[in-house]
């Protein structure tokens, strides 16, 4: 404080402004504190003490914007000084890593898929799908596409099994089969093929892009 320019009345309020702020910081009654140091910066405003508390007290409360001012101005008032220094130091920091997690939920918003891959082998879910229709596409998370596939060939099974009529002995050809075949079983189990095959191939591949998009994700 720049005691010279201040008459003794003028330390005096500042003084007792001052105490109060720092009292009122240990009641956890802020709003009440910074209005005392803003009081007090009124009748000395180059008075670092003052500066620095006000400064102290925004940034317990979370402006860490205006806290950061308040240290810049003490430190323009007392250059070097070393507690201001550090503490100017920890709310850019503190305001830098702000700044980060706002980019980064920004980037979730637009580009959820990349936080939300997981990896996956795309040799585990080929396994998966050969054993089970569908189960591939369950290991990598995808459950309506797993549904469909699996339903595809439980529904053929089901038909295969109510309406498919026993076939005579001694088949020996595929056209006598298809003869005997009833026409929606035939169907359903070409469909259950395809749906099979569809399977085999998406999985691994749907595999490897989850592993690339977690691993840009991590990296960002």
């Amino acid at each position: 404080m720049a005691s010279q320019e201040l008459s003794y009345e003028q330390q005096q309020a500042v003084s007792r402004l001052l105490a109060t702020a720092n009292l009122q910081r240990m009641r956890d009654q802020w709003a009440d504190a910074e209005d005392a140091c803003r009081k007090a910066l009124t009748i000395a405003p180059k008075d670092v003490k003052v500066r620095e508390m006000l400064g102290d007290i925004l940034h317990e409360c979370g402006k860490l914007d205006m806290a950061l001012s308040e240290y810049r101005t003490a430190l323009g008032i007392a250059p070097g000084k070393p507690s201001i220094e550090t503490k100017f130091a920890r709310v850019t920091l503190e305001i830098g890593e702000r700044e980060r997690q706002r980019l980064i939920a920004e980037d979730m918003l637009r580009n959820p898929q990349k936080y939300t891959a997981r990896e996956r082998s795309p040799v585990m879910a080929l396994i998966w799908g050969v054993v089970v229709p569908g189960l591939g596409q369950f290991y990598n998370g995808e459950i309506l596409k797993a549904a469909v596939i699996f339903g595809t060939f439980l529904l053929f099974i089901i038909a295969a099994v109510a309406l498919q009529p026993p076939y005579p002995p001694n088949i020996r050809d595929i056209q006598t089969f298809l003869i005997f075949t009833d026409p929606f079983v035939l169907v359903l189990g070409l469909l259950a093929a395809l749906a099979y095959i569809y399977g085999l191939i998406d999985a691994p591949i749907t595999a490897d892009k989850s592993t690339k998009a977690a691993r840009e994700g991590a990296e960002t």
